[in-house]
């Protein structure tokens, strides 16, 4: 896709939240939840930085 000139579009959503984090810490239901969704999107870009 790079060679070619194009650009990946990523976007992240609440709906993106692990199953497993919800049910143990309520659907965005406090802080600790939107900390550790902050992690894991902080994790995605990182890992697709200057690609």
């Amino acid at each position: 896709m790079l060679e070619y000139g194009d650009q990946a579009v990523v976007t992240l959503s609440s709906y993106e939240t692990p199953i497993g984090l919800s049910k143990r810490m309520g659907f965005l239901g406090g802080s600790r939840t939107i900390d550790a969704y902050l992690i894991m999107s902080m994790s995605l870009l990182n890992a697709i930085k200057g690609k």
